[in-house]
């Protein structure tokens, strides 16, 4: 697992920003991906985006990692967040793979694994992932040990909270196929676990789920990145 370290936001941004649009620009003659999180960190990296969107192939798709069990236009809705940026790409809705929530949450995790089975069944390929990290160690709505465990051989799960809302999440199997996985942390409330994630990672459920994945970099910006 390798660190990596920014001393400005915009620094941060900026290459979050590169990332993105490099993979979504990729030529490839199968389907190819980039991987959004939730979160407010990527926020401002979809705005840029939007401003300045880049053409993108016609191979070209998104995934999400997870999603709450929210109208699209919550703020806390992580589809609706990246919204203006996918409209601004020209993306059609059968290249964006998102979790539909106006389904239970157990009829949206079938949904969800039947469109991601038949991308990896074309040969699709997510080249770059974005992940966050709670400050309790978990990640997509991977919450704990169990949530882990539960996603087996599958894509997308359910995961039912005593607390709503409840989510779907996208499971350790499918984490383990995305080439470049990218956990995202900003703001001082995140310094302590992002220490703490890189000298023991499977001591929290999101280590636990990239376990299998080929390569994984940790971000840190100290200063926040809402505002830049």
């Amino acid at each position: 697992m390798i660190e990596r370290r920014f001393d400005k936001a915009g620094e941060m941004i900026g290459e979050i920003t590169a990332q993105i649009v490099d993979h979504l620009t990729r030529s490839s003659d199968t389907p190819y991906a980039a991987m959004l999180s939730g979160g407010t960190t990527p926020l401002p990296t979809y705005g840029r985006i939007a401003a300045h969107p880049p053409a993108v192939p016609d191979k070209t798709y998104v995934v999400f990692t997870d999603e709450r069990m929210v109208p699209t236009d919550s703020p806390d809705s992580n589809f609706g967040n990246a919204r203006k940026m996918i409209a601004a790409l020209r993306l059609p809705a059968e290249r964006v793979l998102r979790v539909h929530t106006e389904k239970s949450a157990e009829e949206a995790a079938e949904h969800y694994q039947r469109d991601l089975e038949a991308f990896f069944r074309q040969g699709g390929r997510i080249g770059l992932g974005f992940l966050g990290l709670g400050s309790d160690g978990h990640t997509a709505s991977l919450f704990s040990r169990d949530d882990v465990r539960r996603g087996g051989d599958r894509w997308a799960i359910p995961v039912l909270r005593a607390k709503p809302p409840e989510r779907v999440s996208v499971t350790s199997h499918l984490l383990s196929k995305v080439e470049s996985l990218v956990f995202a942390l900003a703001g001082p409330e995140k310094e302590e676990i992002a220490k703490s994630f890189l000298e023991d990672p499977e001591k929290y459920p999101a280590g636990l789920a990239v376990a299998d994945a080929r390569n994984v970099e940790v971000w840190f910006c100290p200063e926040s990145l809402t505002g830049s």
